[in-house]
């Protein structure tokens, strides 16, 4: 099987249908992906992880997730300001204001809707539907404390709220 390598001297896979996988597929080595094993020198191995169960592995991912979702918030984001949040969250009352007024607009008529206001229905609810998800997911990254919002103090340690835990010696 031929590669030739693309613009950045990463070999790809040959178009012609040599050495093609099961199902008709190409390898992850052959396509370039990350799924391979770290190397060493030669050998391929292993990541070395302590994981004995399924559970153990899975509470392992599911932490390697959160880090890297921290992590990455961290260079992509950083700290938001609430009035970017608030914005946010007008824009999308408002988007949502003009689909319900366009489709009573569309739905009253006494002439069956055109082809092109329906695809402009269509397009004005993918849209809300998008931003309803970014919404959320930015409104869920602050309730888990993911991302800092500027004008809203951090939360204290619990040590700090609970008067137990505040007097009990370490």
């Amino acid at each position: 099987m031929s590669h030739d390598p693309d613009e950045f001297g990463t070999p790809g896979p040959s178009p012609s249908r040599e050495g093609v996988g099961p199902a008709g597929r190409f390898s992850a080595t052959e396509i370039g992906s990350s799924r391979t094993a770290p190397r060493l020198g030669n050998a391929l191995t292993p990541p070395v992880l302590d994981c004995r169960t399924a559970t153990q592995f899975t509470r392992h991912i599911t932490s390697e997730l959160e880090e890297q979702t921290r992590l990455a918030l961290e260079r992509y984001v950083g700290d938001i300001g609430a009035d970017e949040v608030v914005d946010m969250a007008r824009n999308l009352a408002q988007m949502r204001g003009r689909y319900l007024a366009q489709a009573l607009a569309v739905g009253t008529n006494r002439q069956p809707p055109a082809r092109e206001e329906i695809e402009e229905l269509k397009g004005m609810r993918e849209q809300i539907d998008e931003l309803d998800l970014a919404f959320r997911a930015i409104r869920d990254a602050i309730a888990a404390e993911q991302v800092a919002v500027r004008e809203i103090a951090a939360p204290q340690p619990l040590s700090a709220r609970d008067p137990v835990l505040r007097h009990r010696p370490l």
